[in-house]
């Protein structure tokens, strides 16, 4: 098995190499990690300066997207519900 993993690797390496793609993968390797030590970094704050806690921020949208795939109104669902409307047709 790790003749064949060493084969892929070497097929994948070629391939980036021929391609010219080896300098614009570093690149972004690079912007990962320069992201990932900002957002390590920044400090998110209320309007009173109180820290608000990123993690908080991330469950509130991952409940918002539960919501949204429940009622039908996630923009990246292929296939949206309709929705009713409200308003009379006069």
């Amino acid at each position: 098995m790790s003749s064949r993993i060493q084969t892929e690797k070497e097929n994948l390496t070629n391939s980036l190499q021929e391609n010219g793609q080896i300098r614009i993968l570093k690149a972004d390797l690079l912007k990962q990690k320069a992201l990932k030590l900002v957002e390590e970094s920044v400090k998110i704050n209320d309007e009173d300066g109180n820290e608000i806690d990123e993690k908080e921020i991330f469950a509130e949208n991952t409940e918002n997207e539960s919501e949204l795939s429940q009622n039908g109104s996630n923009p990246d669902d292929p296939n949206p519900k309709e929705e009713e409307s409200s308003e009379s047709d006069d």
